[in-house]
């Protein structure tokens, strides 16, 4: 029996195939990479899969060929230096290609038993989707249900902290000059990770019973997260020291802001007829022309329509009070 094979089908069904797969493990692993770079893998592996299938080659170079093809794509979705492990990133890549594509073949054999006019490529991309779809909201359920508990590294130079930590769907904290996601750290760690040398900056929030506070944030130069045996490592996160009435009903520590699980966060918001604030401290200290050793307490003026917030040891930290988030919307 003989078939006929369109190379631009099997190219396009080919890229259909990978994204999918692709995305799934993206999203299992919490988002570990961008879409547009999963694109671009998918993209890879369907022209590599296209040429090793009308390449003229033996039977042997094809299997080592079809071998290397979804570790290279994987590995170029995925890339070395990104926080994670790439051998758990890889063991999700085969184990959602698995499932979700026998799910696929098992459906399509079904319909071409059943109703033989309804099969063809279309029928394929519409079960691939479906099945994609399916797939996307049970990750989400068990993320929902099982996975937003883990634990969390935290490094300030020579201080290390390992505490449990939350995923907060709840937390919309940001960093007001930056507009990064910042993290909520229980208040009673503060004097272990942080010292009186350290920066701060004043980070409004509201939450239950407070409608208008203050926390102090720290520009965290590493955090390392183990989330369903996933994990991720993030430079230069923001992290507010958490009041009693913050962290309130709270099993973990560290309140995980859910954008900083995400690879493609933004590095800052651009405002009205502002450009996005630059984060090093050293830049933010320019600013301001008060030193604390002058005035002998904190002292708080305005500096081109924000509102400047001084701490001891003669360093300051800027504030600003839009941007307000919750550190516990719930």
């Amino acid at each position: 029996m003989h078939y006929q094979i369109y190379w631009d089908l099997l190219f396009f069904n080919a890229i259909a195939w990978s994204f999918c797969s692709l995305c799934l493990t993206n999203q299992k692993n919490w988002h570990a990479s961008g879409l547009g770079r999963i694109l671009v893998a998918a993209i890879l592996f369907g022209g590599g899969f296209t040429v090793i299938c009308f390449l003229p080659l033996s039977a042997a170079w094809k299997v080592i060929l079809g071998v290397a093809l979804p570790w290279g794509t994987t590995r170029y979705a995925f890339p070395a230096g990104r926080g994670f492990e790439f051998r758990r990133i890889l063991e999700t890549y085969l184990t959602c290609t698995i499932l979700w594509g026998s799910g696929v073949a098992l459906a399509y054999r079904g319909i071409t038993v059943l109703w033989p006019e309804g099969a063809g490529m279309m029928t394929l991309l519409l079960l691939e989707g479906l099945l994609f779809l399916v797939g996307s909201k049970w990750i989400a359920r068990q993320k929902r249900q099982h996975g937003r508990m883990g634990k969390a590294k935290l490094v300030n130079r020579e201080n290390v902290l390992w505490v449990k930590a939350f995923v907060d769907t709840g937390n919309t904290l940001l960093e007001p000059i930056s507009g990064k996601p910042a993290c909520v750290l229980d208040g009673a760690m503060d004097s272990i990770l942080f010292t009186e040398r350290d920066l701060f900056r004043v980070i409004p929030y509201h939450g239950v019973g407070v409608e208008k506070g203050v926390l102090k944030g720290y520009l965290l130069p590493e955090l390392e997260l183990e989330l369903e045996g996933t994990r991720i490592r993030r430079r230069n996160v923001y992290v507010a020291v958490g009041l009693r009435s913050v962290m309130q009903g709270k099993e973990a520590c560290l309140l995980v802001h859910p954008q900083v699980l995400e690879d493609h966060v933004r590095e800052g918001r651009k405002r009205k007829g502002e450009q996005t604030k630059n984060d090093d401290a050293a830049a933010t200290a320019g600013e301001i022309t008060v030193p604390l050793d002058q005035t002998g307490k904190k002292e708080c003026r305005k500096t081109d329509g924000r509102s400047v917030l001084h701490r001891r040891g003669g360093h300051p930290a800027a504030a600003i009070g839009a941007g307000e988030g919750s550190a516990n919307d719930k």
